[in-house]
């Protein structure tokens, strides 16, 4: 087992056996059922455990100066169904 799979298993483990206590914190929702990690409740509690841990999330978009265009670009007059086309479909 992977120690990203392990930690966070062992993390929403804590977080049920913490429910309750002082610990969890008094505003903490109880958790019961299969739970997505989507949910707020979860991920707050393990993102930042995760990251001691050396698990650090960055989300963004990274865009390559070369690369092709996939914008759509309007057909000629008379050819095809009337309309925009990918601009890689033209070539």
């Amino acid at each position: 087992m992977s120690r990203s799979v392990g930690i966070t298993a062992a993390l929403g483990v804590q977080r049920l056996l913490e429910q309750g206590s002082a610990s969890s914190g008094p505003d903490a929702e109880p958790l019961a059922g299969v739970l997505r990690p989507t949910l707020p409740t979860i991920y707050e509690y393990c993102l930042p455990r995760l990251a001691e841990e050396g698990f650090a999330f960055e989300e963004g978009i990274e865009r390559e100066a070369s690369a092709p265009s996939t914008a759509a670009t309007p057909m000629p007059a008379g050819r095809g169904t009337p309309g925009f086309r990918a601009a890689s479909a033209a070539a």
